[in-house]
């Protein structure tokens, strides 16, 4: 499979915002460098003006395609079909870590990755797979590895 697209979420996945102050997580920016021939994209719940905020305060949103965010439209697990045409959801990976994300990614019909690197435990893994994770990454490093070996097939 060849992917294309790689949809991001927002908190707990591009941005720890559980936190003060705020902040990228580790080897984010490295992804998004790595990967940006690629369609990247932010799907959100958080609404667009703090999106956009977030984004440009962290010199990220250079690198996206698009964004779809809460106040665009029905909130998640709604909104991929905004992004990116169903008929390239195939070539499509959506990374997020709630339930919502996994529900939209999967109905979608993309691969469904779930992020714990905010909170890693079983019990949160064992949560995003029940959602339907495709598998489950809990940490940003093994995020790009796996995308470096995903976006090769």
């Amino acid at each position: 499979m060849s992917y294309r697209n790689i949809i991001f979420d927002h908190d707990g996945t591009l941005v720890n915002t559980s936190g003060y102050p705020k902040h990228v997580f580790s080897y984010i920016e490295d992804i998004l460098e790595e990967f940006k021939h690629l369609n990247l994209y932010v799907w959100t719940a958080r609404n667009r003006q703090s999106t956009v905020d977030h984004l440009e305060s962290f010199g990220i949103n250079k690198y996206f395609k698009s964004i779809y965010t809460s106040s665009d439209g029905p909130s998640k697990p709604a909104g991929l079909d905004e992004l990116v045409d169903a008929k390239f959801a195939d070539q499509t990976i959506i990374i997020g870590d709630s339930a919502a994300d996994m529900i939209g990614a999967k109905s979608f019909g993309g691969f469904a990755i779930g992020a714990t690197w905010n909170s890693p435990s079983d019990e949160y893994t064992r949560f995003l797979l029940d959602a339907g994770a495709d598998v489950v990454i809990d940490s940003t490093l093994k995020l790009k590895e796996f995308l470096k070996d995903k976006v090769k097939e």
